[in-house]
């Protein structure tokens, strides 16, 4: 059911046929253009809202209350059993829940769920007014009892317009601060700078309402209103599609909220729009303070504290302020007082003496997006409310820039959406990369070729951080993207080419896939062989890659023979010192250990310690590694005095930089030990 914002979760046997009365009635959609986009993302099709409505009954709502409830919120899961339903509240993680309950279903799941943090509200469905005397309203999660399911949608339309009203995200930095301690304040003003990128727009319009479309199938009132946008819409009456608080200001504030990148970038050509026209719009230099009552929980609050002087605090999403200070609570009209025990109602007072960043609109004043202020000082005003005192930033302020331009030069791309996915891997947030790189993939089958060579090239970085990570079925998918994009425009035998095979070979090799590993390490080799320019360094990388699958098979032989390709390569290319070389030896010498040739395994080890010994530090824990294999070796040949003496060695080497205790330390120590034991008895007996 993923082609629809409705899912409906049923333990009956005519589930079948519940699904297929929803798609008659057009309620669900079995297919979508969209669907193996989605399913490859966190968020569900339909889930663009800070909202989504689960409904939990004994019986199926009718078609006219399904339209009701997605009037109301977009997304909608119905369920009749009690323990599939708390299953999916306990994932969302994202989402505000409002929770609908029968009666019937209710007095078993509330006490459950009710002190989750994603509960936003629950409202109770009685059908007679003992069943409504019966329910306490202690419970704080619990807005409503009532017989009527109309009342109940009137509370929840009044609960979300004031949430979605008073919600405002903000994030913070220290100036002082590693730019990537605080990675959603850099995040959010460099996904700021992309979605303002003047890249091509032509078919952003077309772009926004064909997602917005898919994301609204089959919700008739938001349909309504995106036909009115697609045939009415202009930059002149752009806030009249924003105060409408339909499908875009829905939208814009989840995608704001969490961030969700892929929405902010379909609606970017409103985002850009609306943030010129306000800041064309800004003729208010008698306004100098602006005024915004926010309630923050208290680590919010403690965290804010502790920025003063010292951190930037930046406003993600547009936002309603106030040029007069407010005297009443403005945002907790829908608190409960569960919410109010974990934090309070603040007032941020905004200097905008040196900002344009702000327009009047009917006695209020609008806000842009990501608005970055410093924190002065922070009091208490005569009825002891916090008041956080800003002075905005501008956007050429040195510490800002500090902040921000190391991740700006290491974000450069030739297209914004490039740019957003290497944010993401800079930020070490693999998984959304990884996400986002999808859905673009899916919206540039026609890009030119620049962007996606481009895209292909970040895919394989990705993959290779990935397989760094151990997350080897996430980097093998990601690696083959990357592959499917070359190929549009490389043969399958480019040498370009060779590395994305050779990097499928070691994730099919870790996965345990050996014949896999052989094949693409394989290919990857002699696509090599048979460039008119090969690149030895390649070659000798493949090759060793090829020994190590076979050594891992047993196939002994054959390990050597090319280990032994690359070593050729190796002694004519490289210094006699190098530390490759070493390596190439040191693996040949264990091929020879397990073949029981112990003569040749010491030969290939004594030439690996001669390079390491000359070349690497003294500390360094491979030369630790030599001696202990050398130890081995003369162990294998009988020679238990040798082997000592290398075990011995070894240990001496650890003890540089582990202390006694360390697993290696002990390990080493315990082979040293049972050498001298076996060394003591073979003396005992031939003495």
């Amino acid at each position: 059911m993923s082609g629809s914002a409705i899912q409906v979760s049923s333990t009956n046997d005519d589930g079948d046929e519940i699904q297929n009365l929803l798609a008659r009635l057009g309620i669900v959609t079995q297919t979508s253009s969209r669907k193996q986009i989605i399913q490859s993302t966190p968020r569900l099709l339909g889930n663009v809202e800070n909202f989504l409505l689960v409904y939990l009954n004994s019986s199926i709502p009718d078609n006219s209350l399904l339209i009701k409830f997605r009037s109301l919120v977009n997304y909608l899961k119905i369920f009749d059993d009690v323990d599939d339903c708390i299953a999916f509240i306990n994932n969302i993680s994202n989402e505000k829940i409002i929770f609908i309950v029968s009666d019937a279903l209710g007095d078993p799941v509330v006490s459950r769920i009710q002190d989750l943090q994603q509960l936003f509200a629950i409202y109770v469905l009685c059908k007679t007014a003992k069943q409504v005397d019966n329910w306490s309203t202690n419970q704080p999660k619990i807005r409503g009892i009532y017989m009527n399911i109309n009342e109940i949608l009137e509370q929840i339309k009044n609960a979300i317009e004031n949430d979605e009203e008073n919600s405002l995200t903000f994030t913070h930095t220290l100036t002082t601060a590693n730019t990537k301690s605080e990675p959603s304040f850099l995040k959010n003003q460099l996904i700021k700078e992309i979605l303002l990128d003047s890249d091509e727009m032509n078919e952003a319009k077309n772009e926004l309402i064909d997602f917005c479309r898919a994301e609204y199938v089959d919700n008739i009132e938001q349909l309504t209103y995106i036909q009115q946008f697609e045939d009415e819409y202009r930059k002149e009456n752009i806030l009249e599609f924003f105060r409408k608080e339909k499908f875009l200001y829905k939208m814009l504030n989840k995608g704001f909220r969490i961030p969700e990148v892929d929405i902010l970038f379909k609606l970017r050509l409103f985002i850009q729009n609306l943030h010129h026209y306000i800041i064309s719009s800004s003729n208010n230099s008698s306004i100098k303070t602006l005024y915004r009552s926010q309630f923050v929980t208290n680590d919010e609050l403690d965290t804010l504290k502790t920025c003063v002087d010292d951190g930037l605090i930046a406003f993600s999403n547009f936002f309603i302020a106030s040029i007069n200070y407010p005297e009443e609570n403005l945002t907790s009209s829908f608190r409960n007082n569960q919410q109010e025990d974990k934090g309070e109602e603040i007032i941020f007072q905004i200097d905008v003496s040196n900002s344009n960043n702000f327009m009047s609109i009917d006695n209020q004043i609008l806000v842009t997006f990501g608005l970055v202020t410093r924190i002065t000082h922070i009091e208490k005003d005569k009825n002891e409310k916090t008041i956080i005192h800003l002075k905005t930033v501008s956007s050429d302020d040195r510490q800002l820039e500090r902040i921000i331009e190391p991740m700006r030069k290491e974000t450069r791309a030739p297209h914004p959406s490039l740019r957003i996915v290497k944010l993401f891997m800079e930020l070490e947030q693999y998984s959304q990369a990884a996400q986002l790189g999808q859905v673009l993939l899916a919206d540039l089958p026609n890009a030119p070729k620049d962007p996606l060579l481009a895209l292909a090239r970040i895919y394989h970085s990705l993959g290779t951080t990935l397989y760094e990570k151990e997350e080897y079925d996430q980097a093998l998918d990601v690696i083959k993207k990357s592959h499917e994009l070359y190929v549009r425009f490389l043969p399958e035998d480019a040498p370009q080419l060779s590395p994305t095979w050779n990097n499928m070979g070691s994730i099919y090799l870790r996965q345990g896939k050996t014949d896999l590993a052989l094949e693409h390490h394989g290919k990857a080799l002699a696509i090599q062989l048979k460039s008119p320019s090969p690149d030895l360094p390649s070659i000798i990388s493949y090759s060793n890659n090829i020994g190590g699958v076979y050594l891992k098979l047993e196939r002994y032989d054959e390990a050597l023979v090319h280990f032994k390709r690359a070593l050729q390569i190796e002694e004519q290319t490289l210094p006699t010192n190098h530390p490759e070389l070493a390596g190439t030896y040191h693996r040949i010498g264990g091929v020879y250990f397990r073949q029981n040739n112990y003569e040749k395994a010491l030969e290939y080890y004594d030439k690996t310690l001669e390079i390491e010994l000359a070349s690497l530090p003294d500390n360094h824990p491979t030369v630790a590694v030599t001696y202990h294999n050398r130890g081995t070796a003369f162990e294998g040949l009988g020679k238990l005095e040798e082997a000592v003496e290398s075990a011995e060695k070894a240990v001496e080497r650890l003890l540089k930089t582990l202390p006694k205790e360390h697993p290696q330390v002990r390990m080493n120590q315990a082979y040293v030990d049972r050498l001298k034991q076996k060394l003591w008895v073979k003396q005992l007996f031939t003495s």
